[in-house]
């Protein structure tokens, strides 16, 4: 449901900057209140602890985002052809639903991990939320199965 790579950092790689829509979680179909701009943020502050664990803290329309450590040195993204999208969580995928049938689990249950995993995404579909969080995204926001292509830089930050 995305278009993009998924990175694992160092858990020590918790400061978080970057110019972009923020500072709360946005989507390409949820995002008007979110204004650009440059963002300071930690990992920890990504995660929203809805009642059932899920993707959250997404940022759109992100020019760059550096991941450092409290003395500044780690990564830095940049974007080169085509706004990215990022979210950064001590939490994976498989952890915030691990089951192949939806559980009904809770947010409190989750256990940080040692790693930042990171979406680096050119986009991913919309939150949908049309009627009762039931339906597909409007056709506008949908990526149909068709080839993508999207770069961006890493810098080391020293």
């Amino acid at each position: 449901m995305r278009i993009g790579n998924n990175l694992e950092l160092n858990a020590q790689l918790d400061q978080i900057r970057f110019y972009g829509r923020g500072p709360w979680e946005n989507y390409w179909d949820r995002k008007s209140a979110s204004m650009v701009g440059l963002y300071q943020q930690k990992v920890d502050e990504q995660y929203f602890p809805y009642a059932r664990p899920q993707e959250s803290g997404n940022k759109s329309d992100v020019r760059w985002v550096s991941f450092t450590n409290a003395r500044g040195k780690g990564i830095k993204f940049v974007y080169v052809d085509s706004l990215l999208n990022f979210s950064a969580l001590p939490y994976s995928l498989d952890d915030l639903d691990p089951e192949v049938e939806k559980q009904q689990y809770h947010s409190g249950e989750l256990e940080k991990r040692n790693k930042t995993y990171v979406h680096m995404d050119l986009n991913q579909i919309g939150l949908q939320g049309i009627d009762s969080w039931g339906s597909q995204p409007l056709e506008k926001y949908r990526l149909p199965y068709q080839d993508y292509s999207y770069s961006y830089f890493m810098v080391p930050l020293p």
